[in-house]
């Protein structure tokens, strides 16, 4: 959600590219490298959870940040360093 919320709205092929880029090498599917396709998996996986938490608004057409997005991730964050 941070890519979301630095960049704006992305459409689930830009953002499953950005996150794959964010992953470095050596992930891999059981035998095989992870590709595109497989982080546009996990995505859609994800996308009833995040909006649950109001963590994205999503459209037809892109992954949008939602309301949470800009005062969930900062103050978990912040809680982190506590940890």
């Amino acid at each position: 959600m941070a890519v979301v919320v630095a960049r704006g709205p992305l459409t689930t092929r830009d953002l499953a590219t950005e996150v794959l880029s964010m992953l470095g090498h050596g992930w891999r599917r059981v035998n095989d490298p992870i590709t595109v396709a497989d982080v546009e998996h996990e995505l859609y996986r994800l996308e009833p959870q995040l909006t649950a938490l109001d963590l994205l608004a999503t459209s037809r057409h892109a992954w949008t940040a939602g309301p949470s997005a800009r005062s969930l991730l900062p103050g978990a964050t912040l809680l982190a360093d506590l940890v």
